[in-house]
């Protein structure tokens, strides 16, 4: 680790796909970054491959309106969120900014877009402040997915107590 860090060469360790696991100072300084940009620029690419579902993914933002991650993708160079002119992300915005004061974070549902399409539906999200690095970092739900996996389940429920009733009847 000592020669890592002291080594007057840049050395940077790859995970097995790739993606950036450790810097040393020397390497950062190489591409114009300190290490903690480097790490934060990996976390940032990482966050963003981040899928629950289909519409489903981790965004971030920064206290002062860059969205950094956005709709499930690495936003570099950042977005402006407030210079963006979109009246409801710029509201959203707000109330993420709002998790800064409530440590342990904010719920709040709010109508948004799906990735899959241009409805609308009603969306659950978490937002969470990371004071460290001044972001808010956050992930959702779509009702209309919940309530269509709800219906799902609901219906193989129906199916299988009528089967469960046709085994009793014959018993019967």
């Amino acid at each position: 680790r000592i020669l890592i860090e002291q080594s007057r060469d840049g050395i940077v360790t790859l995970d097995q796909n790739g993606n950036v696991y450790e810097t040393n100072l020397k390497f950062a300084e190489m591409l114009g970054y300190s290490p903690e940009e480097v790490l934060k620029l990996h976390l940032l690419d990482s966050i963003s491959k981040i899928r629950f579902a289909e519409n489903e993914y981790v965004f971030v933002n920064a206290m002062d309106g860059k969205a950094l991650v956005t709709h499930g993708r690495y936003n570099n160079p950042p977005r402006d969120i407030l210079a963006s002119g979109d009246t409801a992300w710029i509201a959203i915005f707000r109330v993420k900014q709002s998790s800064a004061a409530n440590p342990p974070g904010v719920f709040h549902t709010y109508r948004w877009a799906l990735l899959s399409s241009t409805k609308t539906s009603a969306k659950t999200a978490y937002f969470s402040y990371i004071p460290t690095w001044q972001w808010v970092i956050g992930m959702g739900f779509y009702e209309d997915d919940v309530n269509s996996v709800i219906s799902l389940r609901r219906k193989e429920l129906i199916e299988d107590m009528w089967k469960t009733v046709r085994s009793v009847m014959i018993y019967l």
